[in-house]
């Protein structure tokens, strides 16, 4: 299986180890790129619309817009490059292979190195693709685009491949004919990006990780975020994950991520990783607790969570909605509180996200390009025919043949309908041709596939697709073959687990497949292998699996039911009620000034002869261990625990005997008396605002102060020494120094948690709000007179004003006008109060209003 992280990167070639094969090797590029045909083409058209006015009134089917541009795009190496590959790691395989040989009898019997004389070839795979979704950022505008396919499923098979299409305007025609078909600078401008979100199974180093959010400091720290960004609640607000920073969310409290390697170690650029992978998860949650889509979709549904109360990492169809608009929804304060841990060498969906843009993708020779743009007259066949190449990609030579049924419906002018359609064999990927009149300048028809296995037998066919594209490549996973890899996932082979074996079977006696059972040991020398077997019939329900664990203490834990095998990957992780995990926690804000602390554990089962005792040291806040027990009698958790840590100016601090009921996470608190206050400058740009100065006062009396210069994104802390229970409550005033500027000074604002984020300097520019208020929709009659009252507010530029107006049926229109010192603060709030002509006054509540005009609605008497 494909190990984590990255072991080197060949040009634009990321590659990753296989976690038993030392000659396996996984590559993956960097971005994608346009699928190629046979020739080396790349599969892209572009087609213009040469239609005058009086072309579309004689015949008024011509299709709508200027013109249609279709390309397929691939996710997979070059030849070129696999060779290049190749040629680098032959002397990595070499030199490990040399060490192998000569290393221990267990080293000397591994795959690759027994019976040989010569390293082994170099074997290329690739990951294991679980889902994805394949997405092309290009112009909005209705002035250039009339209808696209902006997204699409890639293959998950080798190569990934995408199709995608979009109707242009005979502007937007124009438009990507002179950008594809100008000089190399302004292609550089071609604004078409395809982006590519991928997961795939892959194996965690030697290491586990715990991720803590707390709920309350995070719906702090995003509030802060927000408020130095000058975002609203409701206002659209393009979201990026750099809008999360690890090092200042760890600061800030609101998330907990430690790293415990057990009794190995790892290099430091490999637990960096396994950090950035904790915080993707906490960024893909806080998408979802914090924002929805712009538009009604929900983006921040509720974090699902699994059997075991553990949250579930989100669809990639859910998740990926960064090239969206979102909006920040009104947050609940405990909208999100999550705990994730994740077991030694555990089995993950490991996401990438690879892109690509237009000009990396076409050939960068000028007349290249254009082979792939054509330009059609009202006499073009294009009008009169729908021409569509087909090509089948898959595993073939495990298939008979692959049919495809494509079909054509269509009515006439006169209203007679129209219908054709072929049924297409493919017994390889040489692409084949399909061609139909045009009927009523209807463009779009269906396909589907199925496929013919081994002595003629069908599979099923698959759901219609409806498209207009020139081309429909197909992917195929071949049916009648079983073929499922079994993965050791969170074991621990060396002090726990000797063996696993997994026996899978299956059966059908429909189809006349007999039953057959296959055992497959794991071990720490084989941690995963494939089971493959070709029945010659459509797969009709799952491979069943039972497993059994052998560990190193002579016990046996075996499950004899029987359990479906859901997908193409069995993960098999050792049964946590028969074992005791404890995950030493380090917690509190003293641990900056610890040497060591030792924590003594002790378990005790006297019945069955189970004593254990052990010492494990931590040393810093970011680093956790976990203590594991083999439970004999699976009802006895209980354990004892004492810790004693040692501190740089040579203070000991101990804690006595503690008796624990079973839990899995025993924090090891240590509390330093006093305030940190953390201040956080994610949202500071620093190019035209160099240097920003912030200024905190503990507002107690007789409280310190101290003053932060920030030059860069990297937060600071203050500790302030108090007294326990010491109120938290600081003022501070912020100062940007702007080049060729004079230095602005932000108003003083009072905070009652120890996160500051600073705001964003902003470049003020004097402006001037013009409000208008109508009141067509009011009943004189029933209200002759209706009050508005008005307040505008910039805190950061000392302004606040406020205006009354009064409108009758005489003067039903009004205006208000505020000089701004900073034009883009245009946000103010208005109040109505309605006078009834008993003389009666009702008043309504102030809101927040963006847009200036008012509309005021005609009264409505409450019930």
């Amino acid at each position: 299986m494909l190990l984590i992280p990255s072991i080197d990167r060949i040009g634009k070639v990321s590659i990753y180890a296989d976690d038993t094969l030392f000659y396996r090797f996984y590559p993956v590029a960097d971005a994608p790129r346009l699928r190629v045909d046979d020739a080396g083409d790349p599969v892209f058209l572009l087609l213009s619309y040469a239609l005058s006015d009086e072309d579309r009134a004689a015949k008024p089917d011509l299709p709508a817009g200027g013109g249609y541009l279709s390309f397929d795009t691939t996710f997979e190496l070059a030849e070129a490059e696999l060779a290049a590959v190749r040629d680098t790691l032959k002397p990595r395989v070499a030199a490990e292979w040399n060490r192998l040989r000569n290393g221990t009898p267990q080293e000397q019997a591994r795959p690759g190195v027994a019976g040989t004389s010569e390293p082994p070839a170099i074997e290329l795979a690739t990951p294991t693709w679980t889902e994805g979704v394949v997405s092309m950022d290009a112009p909005q505008s209705a002035a250039l685009i009339e209808a696209r396919v902006a997204e699409s499923e890639p293959s998950l098979l080798a190569g990934n491949i995408a199709s995608f299409s979009m109707d242009l305007t005979p502007a937007g025609a124009a438009f990507m004919e002179q950008t594809l078909l100008a000089d190399d600078s302004a292609a550089d401008e071609t604004p078409i990006q395809i982006a590519y979100d991928l997961r795939f199974w892959a194996r965690l180093p030697p290491a586990r990780i715990h991720l803590e959010v707390n709920a309350e400091r995070m719906y702090k720290y995003i509030e802060e975020q927000f408020r130095g960004r000058s975002v609203a609640a409701c206002t659209g607000y393009d979201y990026s994950n750099t809008d999360v920073d690890t090092e200042s969310l760890t600061l800030s409290g609101a998330v907990t991520v430690q790293i415990d390697t057990g009794s190995g170690s790892l290099p430091e650029e490999v637990i960096a990783e396994l950090r950035a992978y904790a915080f993707d998860l906490v960024k893909q949650l806080v998408q979802h607790s914090f924002f929805s889509l712009e538009g009604g979709d929900d983006a921040g549904a509720t974090p699902q969570r699994s059997a075991d109360g553990r949250p579930v990492i989100p669809p990639l169809r859910r998740r990926l909605v960064g090239r969206r608009k979102l909006v920040r929804k009104q947050i609940d304060q405990q909208t999100m509180s999550i705990t994730l841990d994740l077991e030694q060498s555990s089995v993950v969906p490991w996401t990438i996200h690879p892109r690509g843009t237009m000009q990396t993708l076409l050939p960068g020779n000028l007349a290249a390009r254009k082979r792939h743009v054509r330009k059609l007259r009202l006499d073009d066949p294009f009008f009169a025919t729908i021409e569509t190449v087909i090509q089948v990609f898959g595993e073939l030579e495990l298939l008979d043949h692959v049919e495809v049924e494509l079909a054509y419906e269509a009515i006439d002018e006169r209203g007679n309908p129209h219908a054709t359609g072929t049924v297409l064999s493919f017994r390889d990927t040489v692409p084949q041709t399909w061609r139909t009149a045009v009927v009523g300048g209807i463009r779009d028809f269906r396909w589907r596939q199925r496929s013919i296995l081994a002595g003629g037998r069908a599979g099923a066919f698959s759901e219609w697709t409806v498209t207009h594209s020139p081309r429909v490549p197909v992917s195929i996973e071949a049916p009648g073959m079983l073929d499922i890899e079994v993965v050791s996932g969170a074991i621990d082979y060396g002090t726990l687990v000797r063996s696993v074996q997994v026996t899978l079977a299956y059966e059908d006696a429909a189809s006349g497949v007999p039953r057959e059972e296959m055992v497959a040991i794991l071990d720490i020398t084989k941690p995963s292998m494939i089971y493959r077997r070709r029945i010659d019939a459509t797969q009709t329900h799952p491979v069943m699996a039972k497993v059994r664990f052998d560990l190193h203490s002579g016990d046996v834990i075996e499950n004899n039911e029987w359990a479906p095998v859901q997908g193409r990957q069995l993960v098999v992780n050792q049964p946590s009620e028969a074992v005791l995990d404890v995950s030493l926690l380090p917690s509190g804000n003293g641990w900056a000034d610890v040497v060591a602390v030792m924590v003594d554990l002790e378990y005790e089962d006297r019945a069955n002869a189970v004593s254990i005792r052990d010492t494990i040291t931590l040393k810093t806040l970011g680093a956790f261990a976990t203590w594991s027990v083999y439970l004999r009698d699976r009802a006895r958790r209980g354990y004892r625990y004492r810790w004693t840590a040692s501190f740089a100016n040579g203070d000991l601090l101990e804690h006595g005997w503690q008796d624990n009921s079973g839990d899995p996470v025993l924090p090891i608190h240590i509390q330093r008396s006093g305030i940190m206050v953390t201040v956080v400058a994610d949202a500071l740009e620093f190019a035209e605002c160099p240097l920003t100065e912030v200024t905190i006062i503990h507002d107690v009396p007789g409280g310190a102060s101290e003053t932060l210069v920030f030059r860069d994104k990297a937060p600071q802390t203050w500790h302030v020494e108090a007294a326990n229970g010491t109120p938290v409550a600081f003022r501070y005033r912020v100062t940007h120094f702007p080049i060729g500027r004079d230095p602005v000074q932000l108003a003083e604002r009072h905070e009652t948690d120890p996160v500051i984020v600073l705001p964003a300097y902003r470049a003020v520019s004097a402006g001037q709000l013009q409000v208008q208020i109508l009141a067509p929709l009011v009943d004189f009659n029933a209200t002759p007179i209706v009050a508005v009252d008005l307040r505008y507010q910039d805190p950061d530029n000392d302004v606040d004003l406020s205006h009354s107006l009064t409108m009758t049926i005489s003067e039903p229109t009004a205006s208000w006008v505020v000089p701004t010192r900073d034009a883009r603060v245009t946000g103010f709030r208005s109040r109505i109060t309605y006078f009834l002509t008993d003389g009666i006054e009702k008043q309504g509540e102030w809101a927040a209003n963006t847009i200036p005009r008012i509309v005021v609605p005609a009264y409505r008497p409450s019930a």
